[in-house]
């Protein structure tokens, strides 16, 4: 909630407004004469950010309609003042794709540093990384500790099934040494968006739907876990290359990727990180399990 806030923060203070120490209770704003109401529309309100975080992280956590109702409650709101489960879902939906924008921008600016093509996420033709980056190197001594591990847990394997057929060289080979790995988990996600005309041919006619795709991006390092929220895989993979670039995550790491075995995850993985020769895919535990 920390980063939702901060650019929140920025959003707001872009606008002209003044953030209020209080987030509960009724408060006073001064809220100065020059103030930018070109985007709002009749029925918008003016929200801090601390109010604009707290409504996100309980929307999170609950309904729409539970969430207003809390609120209502805490604050004694009353009549026209009353927050309501419609205005709880517009305000989410708007600040998530301010924040979305502003995640884009951020990262389509870092790839332009490194010699990226921001809208393809490819390494231009001719720009050289440093090694650190394109060729990883892990100390030594990790992969011999990560090694020495793999072989203790292969020995007790083999006592309990005495016989199967392992090739220790292949796995020792793709040994992940966490301190010095960084795990991608991609999924696109599909579900099923409502249109806003139920019609058909100007006549009612039964509901129609269209599938909407959205891309969801774990980031895990050693140091915590990012995630990633697109509109498709490439928009995702973007944003995250440029998350690794900035954060020096690329450097000396080997980049593991977990996805469900889709092609098109597959071809933008290899497509955008190729400059980076120490990357593998892995099925997901459950698509394995298949």
């Amino acid at each position: 909630m920390l980063e939702v806030h901060r650019l929140i923060q920025k959003y707001i203070k872009k606008k002209g407004i003044i953030e209020v120490e209080s987030m509960l209770g009724r408060t006073n704003c001064i809220i100065p004469s020059n103030i930018d109401t070109t985007d709002l529309f009749s029925r918008d309100r003016l929200w801090t950010p601390d109010m604009a975080s707290l409504c996100i992280d309980l929307v999170e956590r609950m309904p729409y309609e539970a969430t207003a109702s809390l609120l209502n409650t805490i604050q004694h709101r009353e009549g026209p003042a009353k927050f309501n489960a419609m205005t709880l879902n517009n305000q989410s939906v708007f600040w998530g794709t301010q924040i979305h924008l502003d995640q884009l921008h951020q990262a389509e600016e870092v790839l332009t540093d490194f010699g990226f093509d921001p809208m393809t996420g490819v390494l231009k033709p001719g720009i050289t990384l440093p090694r650190s980056i394109t060729n990883p190197q892990i100390p030594f001594g990790e992969a011999l500790d990560a090694e020495s591990k793999f072989l203790d847990a292969l020995a007790a394997y083999m006592v309990r099934h005495p016989g199967a057929p392992i090739d220790t060289d292949e796995v020792i080979r793709s040994l992940e040494r966490p301190r010095y790995s960084v795990v991608l988990i991609v999924d696109d996600i599909l579900s099923k968006h409502q249109k806003e005309s139920r019609s058909v041919h100007g006549r009612k006619g039964s509901k129609s739907s269209q599938t909407v795709c959205n891309t969801i991006i774990w980031i895990c390092t050693w140091e915590g876990k990012y995630a990633v929220s697109a509109e498709n895989t490439r928009q995702g993979l973007i944003i995250a290359l440029g998350y690794l670039l900035k954060n020096h995550l690329l450097e000396n790491r080997e980049l593991v990727v977990f996805y469900d075995g889709a092609k098109v995850i597959r071809t933008c993985v290899k497509e955008i990180f190729s400059f980076h020769k120490s990357l593998r895919f892995y099925l997901d535990w459950y698509h394995v399990c298949l």
